[in-house]
Formats: C-alpha cells, sequence, structure tokens
C-alpha cells in the first residue's frame, strides 16, 4: 500500500471515529432521541446497547488510526 492510500485510509478511519462518537454523545446525552434509539436498537436486534455499540467502533478506528500512523513514521523513505 502506498503512503498516499495509507493517508486516505486514515482519514476514512477519522470520520468512521467522528461519527461513532457523535452516535456515543447522542445516546448519553440526547433524551429527546430516546425512544428512537430504543426503536433502532430492538429493530437491529443488535445484542447491545447503540451508545457501546458506538464507543467499542470509536475504540476500534482509534486503534487503527494509531497502528496506521506509526506505519507511516517507521517507514524509510528513499529521496532522491
Amino acid at each position: 500500500m502506498k503512503v498516499k492510500e495509507v493517508k486516505q485510509k486514515i482519514e476514512c478511519l477519522r470520520n468512521t471515529y467522528d461519527n461513532a462518537i457523535k452516535i456515543q454523545e447522542c445516546c448519553l446525552r440526547n433524551k429527546e432521541a430516546k425512544g428512537c434509539i430504543e426503536e433502532l436498537e430492538e429493530k437491529t436486534q443488535i445484542n447491545t446497547t447503540l451508545r457501546t455499540f458506538a464507543s467499542s467502533v470509536a475504540s476500534c478506528m482509534a486503534d487503527e488510526i494509531k497502528r496506521l500512523e506509526n506505519i507511516i513514521d517507521e517507514a524509510d523513505v528513499k529521496a532522491n
């Protein structure tokens, strides 16, 4: 994978991370959305809360972003 491709992947992961955090915050703080969230959890038949799911997704995205950034940071580059 080229550095440019890794950077694009990191950007996609950051967007996913940001969206997961927004979902988590909505579940935590938006009382008006409580019924909608519960209905979504029921209809999707997920076996966890949407907040927990979003938190887990954000955590995984953060770990992958760090891993890819470390790869770039440790890469040897030949510059002519």
